[in-house]
């Protein structure tokens, strides 16, 4: 059987995820694994059409897909969710439809439900017949009884994958709107007085509902009111994983991301953060701005700030995105609304 591992840490091969894959590498050694390192070579895999082409025929070949991730702030790692917005804007289905697919995780068992059901509707919009999850907590292969639940995991997927089983699909296809918004008269502006308000946004002009939505809300504030693009801001990459910033919250980057966090988010009263929908989650632009929130560890540096979302797209289909936003700010000390 031809196992395919789509690897979402940046860390690669040394990531504690990918010890569990080794140790499923060693007690079913009759598989043949092929591991693609998708979050780590991701700028790679962006750039070098020879790259992308050739892991598309590998995926082709495989008989299960196993998408193997470390946990990123409820979803997965930025990285990762770059790779899968690269398969629907390269119209690259094909390539994953019919397959068996499964998910594996590591975490601090903080949101694992979040992540695999966003995996599960990814693979049930790519087609593929998904297995199930295995949910670990970083440091489960050291325990007996959890290397038996693994190994117990792996076994029923081989079988239900060599007895070609059925599977339905849990998410039905989202429906994305045709409406364009129009704003309406303006009929009152809002007075910020002392309040400081902050608006983000991922606009790159292709969504013409979010530009209209965040140029009406922008004009509808009396007062100081400062807008920035995430696209603007010079930023290297995404979170790493390496936990650097745990000691003195210092990231390794050397970009704009911390003097931004740090002198225009954390002095806000009010910020607005907008988007729109890309597959079954926000971009990777977003999921990266996120990510790199982490160089506060689990302090919550933006604690009583009042976080509002306005996104565009198919949102009240996807109720495990409002989950994740709305934990994202809770985390942080935040309470969130939104608007679509």
């Amino acid at each position: 059987m031809e196992i395919v591992v789509l690897n979402g840490s940046p860390k690669g091969d040394v990531s504690v995820t990918m010890q569990y894959i080794a140790y499923i590498r060693k007690k079913f050694p009759d598989q043949t694994y092929t591991i693609l390192n998708v979050a780590a070579d991701i700028k790679k895999i962006e750039r070098d059409t020879a790259t992308w082409n050739k892991m598309l025929e590998t995926i082709r070949s495989a008989d299960l897909v196993l998408w193997a991730f470390p946990l990123y702030y409820l979803v997965v790692s930025s990285q990762y969710k770059r790779f899968i917005e690269l398969i629907f804007e390269r119209k690259a289905q094909d390539a994953f439809a019919g397959t068996y697919s499964a998910s594996l995780s590591t975490s601090i068992h903080f949101f694992d439900q979040t992540a695999h059901a966003y995996i599960q509707a990814i693979s049930d919009d790519l087609g593929m017949k998904y297995l199930g999850f295995y949910s670990a907590e970083m440091r489960d292969l050291l325990k007996e009884e959890e290397r038996q639940r693994l190994e117990k995991f792996t076994s029923l997927l081989i079988s239900a994958v060599r007895e070609k089983i059925a599977v339905q699909q849990e998410n039905a296809p989202l429906v994305w709107p045709v409406l364009a918004y129009v704003p309406g008269t303006q009929q009152k502006t809002t007075r910020t007085s002392t309040k400081k308000v902050v608006m983000l946004t991922d606009s790159d002009g292709s969504s013409p509902n979010l530009s209209a939505m965040t140029d009406r809300l922008f004009r509808n504030f009396a007062g100081s009111v400062e807008i920035i693009n995430l696209h603007d801001l010079k930023v290297k990459g995404g979170c790493l994983g390496c936990c650097q910033c745990g000691y003195d919250n210092t990231c390794v980057y050397t970009d704009d991301y911390i003097d931004f966090y740090k002198n225009k988010l954390m002095p806000a009263d009010i910020i607005i953060m907008a988007g729109s929908v890309h597959d079954r989650y926000l971009s990777s632009t977003w999921k990266q701005f996120f990510d790199r929130s982490f160089f506060k560890g689990h302090v919550p540096g933006l604690k009583g700030k009042q976080i509002g979302f306005v996104i565009a797209g198919p949102f009240h289909q996807i109720p495990n995105l409002r989950e994740a936003l709305a934990a994202w700010a809770d985390n942080g000390g935040c309470y969130a609304q939104f608007v679509t």
